[in-house]
């Protein structure tokens, strides 16, 4: 069963992959070290429980529980650790997070088969391909993190709807973190669905029940693509 992404008044996706066709990373082992002990054995339970749980949906479900009344830290509570300075905040966290952090922990956690694949897992995720700096992190959900996880994912776009154009400038960015890049404006133009079309599309092709990962576009802030993100089980 695919996991339908819901991008609330922008389009509609689905999760088409589970952890057997995630493609691996040779430092698993080596990442898996950087985990404190104590997260560790959370993280291992956390896991155990989904041992019984095959399908996708059960397991983003299950993990979700576990994070449920964790802590909101609205400035994002991971960066790049000791890979890069420029935010020096550890690469994952258990402990609180923002929306796209939970989204990535949940996920990570869903499609790893062992303690030892989960922080890779969370790393491909948040890197565009490339070394675990600053400047390669997924920053924008809709033109850096569903863009660059699109092996993960298939578009379905919406019948009628009308277009939403939203212009993001990437170096503009960077620059607020006296990072120089010769990054061009991108406009980005999607489909617009309303909650009933949206429904209606969800139960027309069987996509429920499931687990949903939803994104919402707010137009007060004119250089942000996407937020908030979440699931809806």
């Amino acid at each position: 069963m695919k996991i339908p992404v819901l991008i609330w008044m922008v389009c509609f996706c689905a999760w088409a992959s589970s952890e057997e066709n995630a493609p691996s990373l040779s430092a698993d082992g080596a990442l898996w070290m950087l985990v404190t002990p104590k997260d560790k054995k959370s993280i291992a339970l956390i896991l155990d429980t989904l041992k019984t749980r095959g399908a996708l949906t059960q397991r983003i479900s299950r993990c979700s529980e576990f994070f449920i009344g964790k802590r909101y830290d609205r400035l994002g509570p991971t960066g790049e650790g000791t890979f890069d300075t420029c935010d020096p905040k550890p690469l994952y966290c258990i402990k609180s997070f923002d929306c796209v952090t939970y989204v990535e922990h949940v996920l990570a956690l869903s499609l790893s088969k062992d303690t030892g694949a989960f922080m890779g897992n969370l790393l491909r995720l948040r890197y565009a391909g490339g070394p675990i700096d600053y400047l390669h992190r997924n920053h924008f959900f809709i033109l850096d993190w569903l863009w660059n996880n699109r092996r993960l994912f298939e578009i379905v776009s919406p019948p009628k709807g009308r277009i939403v154009q939203r212009t993001i400038s990437k170096k503009a960015f960077f620059a607020e973190k006296g990072i120089s890049t010769d990054f061009r404006d991108t406009v980005l133009k999607v489909k617009a669905w309303t909650p009933a079309e949206i429904e209606t599309v969800s139960l027309d092709r069987g996509l429920l029940p499931g687990a949903y990962l939803y994104v919402f576009m707010l137009r007060v802030k004119p250089n942000l693509d996407a937020n908030p993100v979440g699931f809806m089980i």
